[in-house]
């Protein structure tokens, strides 16, 4: 989706109009479908990490020598 990408390439050197709508069409949603994945697996990497966390446990202490655990 960069600007090197065929779709770019493609939408630059297009002269037909209903080809280029078409195009642009096309490039939106790829855009949208990346964009939702995107958040899609960046949720699922918070869950990921909210289910390690278990603010039951009692904290470290970290002193002058490290933390013990």
């Amino acid at each position: 989706m960069g600007r090197k990408s065929e779709l770019k390439v493609g939408l630059r050197n297009v002269r037909d109009r209903e080809t280029g709508i078409a195009l642009n069409a096309v490039r939106e949603r790829l855009e949208e479908a990346f964009a939702a994945r995107e958040a899609e697996l960046e949720r699922a990497a918070l869950a990921e990490l909210d289910e390690e966390l278990d603010v039951t446990l009692p904290a470290r202490h970290c002193g002058e020598g490290g933390c013990i655990p």
